[in-house]
């Protein structure tokens, strides 16, 4: 799971993209315009790949720390953590054979 500080991190950064939008759009029409038409605009293809491999590598790291967490976790309570995965397993087997 993610770290509420880094939550409120993220936050605070759209909080501050947010204010500035109005900001760009009052300033002149012939900016506004050149914002539209660079948004509009597909990136380079080494851009894009660029932000792929970005947003993976921040996805793999986000989700070795809820692996971390979780291994934490079960490794904490053990005889909680079997008898949730086997809670878990009889309601998934229940509402698959309710599907047939």
């Amino acid at each position: 799971m993610a770290k509420k500080g880094d939550l409120q991190d993220e936050l605070e950064k759209l909080r501050r993209e947010l204010r500035q939008v109005p900001r760009v759009a009052e300033d002149n029409d012939a900016a506004t315009a050149a914002a539209a038409q660079a948004k509009a605009a597909p990136p380079p293809p080494d851009d894009a790949r660029g932000e792929i491999e970005r947003v993976l590598s921040d996805l793999q790291d986000r989700l070795g720390e809820a692996a971390d967490e979780a291994e934490d976790i079960v490794a904490a309570h053990p005889f909680a953590s079997v008898a949730a995965a086997f809670l878990l397993g009889v309601l998934v087997a229940n509402l698959m054979s309710r599907a047939r």
